[in-house]
């Protein structure tokens, strides 16, 4: 009777070998890919940068995004085209020079009238002082709604540059309070948040 015992406690301590190194070994597998899929990420976010990647980032630190007001196609607001320029220490030059430029967006319509240039643009104590040519007045052809919009893509261009709050609006490098009878500019203007388009 005792040996029967024996052999059958054996046999148990057999059986429980049996799994317990099975049930090790895959414990081990799981660990062990755990550990390796670790390590490929790792070693993925630890390559080395390509020629590509070199380029992407250099680009991206050479260029800015710049925002310029159009008339929407109903002529009821202003709504943004986003430009991306090279960055210099000229973004309120090429704001203007974009907002001179016809649309991206051919639903939209410049505000600015025909043959108007730029002679001048001051920067101080956060005011953008810009003198335009006397076209701004001679070829200006809207009503009140249209003057509002055209000072409105003005200032909303300018004050969406860093460091921008405020502009002042000249013609021929003269102070004017109007440009069509209906917009006082005889201070400069702070950003309009009511023309844009909801």
């Amino acid at each position: 009777m005792k040996w029967i015992l024996r052999l059958g406690l054996l046999a148990v301590l057999a059986f429980a070998v049996v799994i317990g190194g099975s049930y090790y070994h895959d414990i081990k597998d799981v660990i062990g890919d755990r550990i390796s899929i670790s390590l490929d990420k790792e070693r993925a976010e630890q390559r080395p940068r390509t020629a590509d990647d070199v380029y992407r980032s250099e680009q991206s630190k050479d260029e800015r995004n710049v925002t310029v007001y159009r008339a929407s196609s109903d002529g009821q607001a202003l709504v943004g085209e986003v430009y991306t320029v090279a960055k210099t220490d000229e973004t309120i030059a090429q704001a203007l020079g974009l907002l001179l430029s016809e649309p991206s967006d051919s639903n939209n319509w410049s505000t600015i009238p025909d043959g108007t240039k730029v002679r001048s643009i001051h920067f101080a104590n956060g005011i953008a002082r810009v003198d335009f040519s006397s076209e701004i007045v001679k070829n200006f052809r809207g009503g009140s709604a249209g003057e509002l919009l055209m000072v409105g893509s003005i200032v909303n261009t300018l004050t969406e540059i860093h460091g921008v709050e405020k502009v002042r609006i000249m013609v021929n490098g003269k102070q004017v309070k109007t440009i069509g009878g209906h917009v006082d500019l005889s201070e400069p203007l702070g950003r309009m948040e009511d023309l844009l388009k909801k």
